[in-house]
């Protein structure tokens, strides 16, 4: 008797996404572990958007991620910062391209920089304004 494993193929994901190996994975894993293992639904869609569109106008945002334990927030900025670093990656995916290309092409237009930084470098006491001060003077 078959089985399921033997009718499809079912890719390795990671199950723990660590940010802070962001900054050392090349284009090609990049790719690869964050944007091809991704699964793009409404409400992550419309975060993304959300994200994006605030990219394209002259004043900074902030955001804020909330969501329990296993729920996939560090896979999502994993998946933003692999579509920002390289926005040719978004053409693949096609809930994307239809509904974010000019937004996207925006993104080709001005590149960004993303600041990896992980709250665990810092005492709990910390204000964010000074963990801000301390990322900027790093890069």
């Amino acid at each position: 008797m078959k089985k399921i494993r033997d009718l499809i193929e079912i890719p390795e994901v990671e199950t723990v996404i660590q940010v802070s190996t962001l900054s050392s994975c090349d284009e090609s894993d990049m790719r690869r572990r964050f944007v091809d293992t991704f699964v793009l639904t409404d409400d992550i869609a419309s975060g993304l958007h959300a994200i994006i569109s605030s990219l394209s106008q002259k004043n900074g945002s902030g955001f804020l991620l909330k969501g329990g334990y296993g729920s996939g927030k560090s896979h999502f900025i994993a998946f933003v910062t692999s579509i920002l670093l390289h926005p040719h990656f978004a053409s693949k995916i096609p809930a994307i391209k239809t509904n974010f290309s000019s937004i996207i092409h925006g993104i080709e237009e001005r590149p960004v920089l993303p600041v990896y930084l992980t709250l665990t470098e810092f005492p709990a006491t910390t204000c964010f304004h000074w963990i801000a001060v301390e990322i900027a003077g790093r890069i």
